[in-house]
């Protein structure tokens, strides 16, 4: 259900940008994708798919070439999931490591995630990894 809310949002979001500059498109775009990839629920597929098809729309119609397009909205995902990537990380994952219930729910200090660590600190791959 999540998943075709996304594509649905899309679809009207890409109707609303028919006529709006390239670099708004982008911005626009890269913001919406922050948002969508902070809700764990929704797949990253509709927003990779948003990136090509709005702006690749918007390039063209710009007069950009079709590999000139692609290339920069391949450019503007990778940018909006790694930046979503490193807000995870650092607003949410820093944030909420040092309360005591989010560790006691998650359990860091069990047997099961010990062995995980130890396993994974091992220098070369082995067949326990």
């Amino acid at each position: 259900l999540v998943g075709k809310v996304t594509t649905l949002f899309l679809a009207w979001l890409n109707i609303q940008l028919a006529k709006v500059n390239i670099w708004a498109v982008s911005v626009i775009i890269f913001l919406i994708g922050q948002g969508l990839f902070a809700i764990p629920a929704v797949p990253g597929v509709p927003a990779y798919l948003a990136c090509g098809v709005i702006i690749g729309a918007r390039g063209e119609a710009e007069g950009w070439s079709f590999g000139g397009t692609m290339l920069w909205a391949v450019l503007v995902a990778w940018m909006c999931k790694h930046c979503a990537c490193l807000m995870q990380q650092k607003l949410f994952g820093e944030q909420l490591g040092n309360s005591l219930w989010v560790r006691s729910t998650l359990m860091v200090n069990s047997e099961v995630t010990k062995s995980i660590k130890l396993i994974l600190a091992e220098p070369r791959m082995t067949l326990n990894k």
